[in-house]
Parts: C-alpha cells; structure tokens; sequence
C-alpha cells in the first residue's frame, strides 16, 4: 500500500496537545511502567513467562496496537517527546478512558506557578548578589573612635574614687586638738568607759553608764534631767513590751531662747550580751564631744536640747515616753 493511501494521522499541535501534556504524559507512562515492572512478576509467573518479561504484543487488544502503529506514524520531528504522547493515547485507546484533561489542568497550572516562583527567586538571588557586588556595605565607624567604653570606665572610676568614704570621712582628731575642735580621740575615751560591759536596760552597768553621762554633762556646765517614765509597745517583736525608762535630757540655751531648738539624740542601752560600742555608744560619746566643743565657742542662736533614750533595744521605748510625755 502507498503512502497516499495511508489514514492521514493528525499532529500534536492539530490535536491540541502542548508540551506542558506531553511531559505530563511521560510521567504518567513513566509511573506505569515502574508498577508494571513490580506487578509483573505475578504476572509472568501465570501466563508462563519469566519475572519482569514485558507483555507479548499479541496480549494486548487490538484497538492498543492500531493506536500504536498510530502513534509511531505521528512520530516526526518532535522525537521521543512525541513517541510517548503517541503512547499516552495509545493507552487510552485501549483502557476506553478519554483523557481527562480538566481535571489535570489546576495541577499543571499549579506546577507552572511553582516553577515561575522558582525562576522569580532565582532572579532576584542574583539581583542582590549583584546589588551587594556593586555596592559593598558601609560599616559605622564607633563612637570617638572606639573609646567611648574606655573613656566611660573611666568616668565611673574618677566617680566612684570621689565618692569613697575615705574622702568623706574625716580623719581622726587627736586629743592635743584645741577645745574648739571635735576630737574623736577625746570622745573614745568616753567610749572606753561606757562600751567596757554589756547594758541593757535595768542591769547594774545600765545604772552605771546613766550616772557617768550625768556626771559628764554637769562637768561640761549643764545640768541634767531625768525623765522616769513607764512606757509599752504592742508591736514590736509580737508581743507587748513594758519597761521603766529613764531618759538623760539637757537644755543648751541659745542667743534668742524661745525659738526652734536642735534636738541631738542617741540611746545609751544595750542588748542583753552586746556591749554597744557602735549602737549606740558611738552616738553618745559623740553628743558628749559635741557639747564641750560648743562651749569653747561663741554661744549658737538657737537652744540645743540633748536627749540620751533609754530601752531603745526593746521597743524604742525611751524615745517614745519622750514624745508623748514630755
């Protein structure tokens, strides 16, 4: 038979396939073959043929040969791309399913997305390396050229040596001080006298310590009072506290009397087993010291009224009787 008498085969472009579906019609004959190859074992093994052997021709029904033969005929310049959509429709001759092609449409489209995506970021990849090539990042230079840190630990230190207490304590006085200046040595020799045992309120020491402080101011040309008072705390320490107290008390009178007075105050007991050198024997030696510089000097305007407490450590006790009793 010539060729003028052959069935004229239509191409792929007259049958409306893309490249698009013939790609997706090689996967699809790719995947079939790979289950076929697993499933053909079975297969083979009923009809008589070995594990793995492909389909004889003649097992195949008629309509997939003649779609075949079709196919091979189609074959032109597109090559093997085209052989396999030729197959795809030969299958499709043989199994009577038509090709769905709506239903592979959005899946082809999606993949199409994907793959511009693909392409879009690839770009602009390269868009920045380029970007980044021409234009090199400018890095900020530190702050005062990199000596902000130094120069701020520095500043700390200069504060932090201007604000030690070895700046802001005065060094010590000594005893051959004029009578005008505090002298702390003088004001330990107090210290050593009342801080020598412990002196809490009602014990022989106490006792002891509250005549010395008497007897000092009256040394110093003040007279000394007592306030003997009972005072009580319902707070402190949970429970109630009730004590007599006795508080030491001096009036320095000032230039204009009757005006605002100075209040100087500390306590002079102590714990039970303490012997009070700091709290508060320091603060009673000093108010001694205090007095006798201030009558080396020229008389202040304003009284100076002295309060030596009593019971501190208990409850505050003295200081209380003071303000609601005196």
């Amino acid at each position: 038979m010539g060729d003028d008498k052959l069935p004229k085969i239509p191409s792929f472009e007259e049958l409306g396939i893309s490249e698009d579906e013939i790609e997706e019609l090689e996967r699809e004959i790719a995947e079939e073959s790979a289950a076929r190859r697993e499933g053909g074992g079975e297969a083979g093994a009923a009809e008589g043929r070995p594990a793995g052997a492909p389909p004889a021709v003649g097992d195949r029904p008629a309509g997939a040969r003649d779609a075949g033969a079709g196919a091979a005929a189609a074959k032109g310049p597109k090559g093997p791309r085209a052989d396999a959509a030729a197959r795809g429709k030969a299958k499709q001759a043989a199994t009577g399913a038509p090709e769905d092609r709506a239903s592979k449409r959005p899946k082809r489209e999606s993949r199409r997305a994907k793959r511009a995506e693909k392409r879009a970021s690839r770009k602009r990849a390269a868009a920045d390396a380029a970007a980044a090539a021409t234009h090199p990042p400018t890095t900020t230079p530190p702050p005062w050229g990199g000596l902000r840190g130094p120069a701020t630990l520095l500043l700390l230190l200069v504060t932090a040596w201007l604000s030690s207490s070895y700046r802001t304590v005065p060094s010590p006085v000594a005893a051959t001080a004029p009578d005008s200046v505090f002298s702390s040595a003088r004001a330990m020799s107090h210290l050593a006298r009342i801080a020598s045992e412990a002196r809490p309120p009602g014990s022989p020491n106490h006792a002891r310590t509250r005549d010395y402080l008497i007897d000092r101011l009256g040394a110093l040309g003040h007279t000394a009072s007592v306030q003997t008072a009972t005072s009580f705390d319902a707070e402190y320490g949970g429970a109630m506290t009730v004590a007599t107290v006795r508080n030491i008390l001096a009036r320095i009178p000032g230039t204009e009397p009757g005006g605002p007075a100075v209040l100087v105050t500390a306590h002079y007991d102590s714990r039970e087993i303490a012997l009070g050198a700091a709290d508060d024997g320091s603060g009673v030696v000093a108010i001694l010291e205090t007095v006798r510089a201030l009558g080396a000097r020229a008389p202040l305007r304003n009284d100076v009224i002295v309060l030596i407490t009593d019971a501190e450590e208990i409850g505050l006790l003295g200081a209380r009787a003071f303000v609601d009793e005196h």
